[in-house]
């Protein structure tokens, strides 16, 4: 009960300072008017010589400015319900093109033109078992070559980032709160927290020297890049369309994201080596909001606000390495250990080697890394209690690699649908699009200089 009440909350003053203007205003004028009346009193000689006041009218005035507040804070919390009972949401992972094409499936959108002359492509990742059974990726050889070999990019803060993007999609703030309201309810039983997050403002190629990151939220990347592919149904008819909201040129094919207005808040994913040559990969609980069930990478989540000051936004890798670092410790409790790791020592152990957009959550920006840990795997302790588990449902898996050969191996097997559909494994999007990009590297397919970096992070031999 304490948790729901925690999430109507959270999400009650999230639709009031987003998209109820005018409830908004209206509280802010009852308010100042009740305060003004509990202070009319102490200055009644002093109105007297103005305007004769009664006690009578005093409490009138107080009586009804509390009953204006009581109706607007009941009004506040039912903002976090759906609006209309008996509706629920659906994930579809089609569009309506908007070009020649009647139906456009999701793994099927292309990066623009532009970005094809930057070098961007789409690549198709394992045939799943469950929804959606087919997706893919978009990225960039170079792009990712380019992180491998450490390349500095500076980065500069982007003022009201999340304003921006909620004032350009006014139109459906309809629309995004019903998707929020219907959200909270289907996770009523769980914390639903709004953190704040750090979005990627601008684009990112072979070319780019500076990023622009912008200040965002969790739940406005919820009513954006996770909307973006739902319908809000009742039994018999589609309510809300909301994949209005999805990115999609007139080419059918996936905006820039300056140009996607969605929240695009970046995820990170990385990959650890421990001293005693075991990959730490975890098959997610179902109780989570992404890839339940599903084969996840040792460290896997979002870009926090705080991972940009601690890292003191000093460029894009730096914070990208930090977030890394703080999500694998949280997961695995190193920091709590007999013999702690602490996020700063972590951080300089990880490699970035690849960037992508996730098609199917709006084109929204991922990192992807690598890293050794000088700690054997019995160091690793599951953080339950980030999962509220109690110890249930999450597992770990240790593949042992020892060589270069090893590691493609272990790429093929996590790759092959096959194999997978065979022994019952669901990887993430973003760990295949890893163990996608860590096996082209160490093919030579992204130069010598990334792959001998790769090699060296691991503490493999060429």
């Amino acid at each position: 009960m304490k948790e729901r009440l925690k999430t109507l909350w959270s999400v009650a003053w999230y639709n009031l300072r987003h998209f109820r203007t005018l409830e908004r205003r209206l509280l802010v004028i009852n308010v100042v008017g009740l305060l003004a009346s509990l202070l009319a009193p102490q200055f009644e000689a002093l109105a007297a010589r103005w305007v004769e006041i009664s006690y009578l009218d005093l409490s009138i005035f107080i009586l009804t400015m509390m009953l204006n507040v009581l109706l607007l804070t009941i009004d506040f919390f039912r903002s976090s319900r759906p609006r209309i009972g008996g509706l629920h949401l659906e994930r579809v992972f089609f569009l309506d093109g908007i070009g020649d094409n009647a139906r456009l499936d999701l793994h099927m959108i292309e990066p623009s033109s532009k970005a094809k002359r930057n070098g961007f492509c789409r690549i198709q990742l394992p045939e799943r078992t469950s929804k959606p059974k087919h997706e893919a990726v978009i990225v960039n050889s170079k792009v990712d070559e380019q992180l491998a070999q450490n390349k500095m990019i500076q980065v500069e803060l982007r003022k009201r980032y999340e304003q921006g993007i909620m004032k350009q999609r006014s139109n459906y703030w309809d629309e995004m709160q019903d998707y929020l309201s219907l959200m909270a309810e289907k996770h009523k039983n769980r914390r639903l927290f709004n953190e704040t997050k750090i979005a990627l403002a601008s684009p990112l190629d072979p070319t780019t020297e500076l990023v622009y990151l912008g200040k965002t939220t969790y739940f406005t990347s919820l009513v954006t890049n996770e909307a973006c592919t739902h319908l809000i149904k009742s039994e018999r008819f589609i309510f809300r369309d909301l994949r209005h909201l999805f990115p999609l040129s007139t080419e059918d094919t996936l905006l820039s994201l300056e140009e996607s207005r969605l929240s695009n808040h970046i995820g990170i994913s990385v990959l650890i080596h421990t001293q005693d040559r075991r990959v730490v990969l975890w098959r997610q609980a179902e109780s989570v909001m992404q890839n339940r069930g599903q084969l996840v990478a040792s460290g896997s989540g979002s870009l926090d606000w705080s991972d940009g000051e601690r890292s003191q936004w000093t460029d894009l890798l730096s914070i990208v390495k930090y977030g890394m670092a703080r999500e694998f410790c949280e997961e695995s409790q190193l920091e709590k250990s007999e013999k702690p790791l602490t996020i700063q020592e972590l951080t300089k152990k990880i490699l970035v080697i690849g960037y992508f957009r996730w098609i199917k959550r709006g084109g929204k920006p991922e990192f992807i890394g690598i890293g050794e840990i000088p700690r054997p795997l019995s160091d690793l302790r599951p953080n339950w209690e980030a999962e509220s588990l109690s110890g249930k449902g999450r597992s770990l898996e240790a593949p042992l690699v020892e060589t270069t050969a090893d590691i493609i191996a272990m790429c093929d097997r996590y790759l092959d649908s096959s194999w997978l559909r065979k022994h019952g494994y669901e990887v993430s999007t973003p760990l295949a699009a890893l163990l996608h990009r860590l096996r082209s590297i160490l093919k030579g397919d992204l130069g010598e200089e990334a792959r001998r970096n790769v090699l060296k992070c691991w503490g493999i031999d060429g």
